[in-house]
């Protein structure tokens, strides 16, 4: 009886690490060094690679990655970045449909797919210093710990940038072409004109091609997108379109597939 014990005791422990390892997402392309911390231990990160909750995502110096999740947001990190994967839930039946991030250090550009303009959904990108709301929008988020400054950089749309303290109740929005910082112990600055060199530079920062590419269900609906590449194909499926990464990481068939398109959608993001 103890050898039962211990086995469904096993089978018990096993099965709680497989669900805590769900995967939430896939690496879509990766320029540079790009890891993927798990527990204590990190490995590199390749087109193809799982993302699961709780995982630790880092880029180098050069580093740049591109995530696509499963509810078809898609999060590109600059180089010397660091996030965290805090929760992620994808039940669109059930009403259910949550994503928290924390920005450790750097920057993320994020496109949220339209399963976040539905009642009762939240897309959070967190930060020590700053939170903000968005709607219908696009928009870059850099957080600098040496600083313990936060900035947020509307690209279309209207961002409600605060504090991350609950005694600082000032809030601003910031519409395209717009920035606001929020310095620790501080509210966010008055929304500042950010136009010309500065934005387009700060854009180009995540317009990149890695060895591999896939599309996203958020990429083509939006046609000709920010980073300047025409329609692409079809739209695939999350689980399909994982299987032809696998597939392609043999193969090397996806060379020749045409750049993710990371164009305007109506988005619903809180972060």
């Amino acid at each position: 009886m103890k050898w039962l014990a211990a086995r469904i005791a096993g089978c018990v422990l096993l099965c709680s690490a497989t669900a805590a390892a769900a995967e939430i997402g896939t690496v879509a392309s990766v320029q540079g060094t790009a890891e993927i911390g798990r527990g204590d231990r990190w490995t590199a990160a390749a087109a193809g690679s799982a993302i699961a909750q709780g995982d630790r995502l880092r880029t180098g110096n050069p580093g740049r990655a591109r995530i696509v999740f499963q509810d078809d947001t898609v999060l590109t990190l600059n180089e010397d970045t660091e996030v965290v994967l805090d929760e992620s839930v994808f039940q669109p039946d059930q009403g259910s449909v949550r994503s928290l991030t924390n920005l450790v250090r750097g920057a993320v550009n994020a496109v949220v797919s339209e399963y976040y303009t539905n009642r009762g959904s939240d897309y959070t990108i967190r930060t020590a210093t700053a939170t903000a709301g968005v709607r219908g929008t696009e928009f870059i988020v850099s957080y600098f710990p040496e600083r313990g400054l936060a900035e947020v950089i509307g690209i279309s749309g209207r961002v409600e940038v605060r504090s991350t303290l609950a005694d600082i109740e000032d809030t601003v929005y910031v519409t395209a072409e717009e920035v606001s910082q929020v310095a620790q112990g501080q509210g966010p600055t008055a929304p500042q004109p950010f136009t010309g060199p500065q934005f387009d530079e700060r854009r180009e920062r995540f317009d990149f091609v890695g060895t591999t590419r896939i599309e996203t269900l958020a990429a083509w609906q939006g046609g000709v997108g920010a980073l300047g590449a025409s329609r692409g194909p079809a739209v695939e499926s999350f689980s399909a379109r994982q299987e032809r990464i696998r597939r392609a990481q043999d193969a090397g068939n996806l060379l020749s597939d045409s750049p993710a398109v990371l164009g305007q959608r109506q988005l619903g993001v809180r972060f």
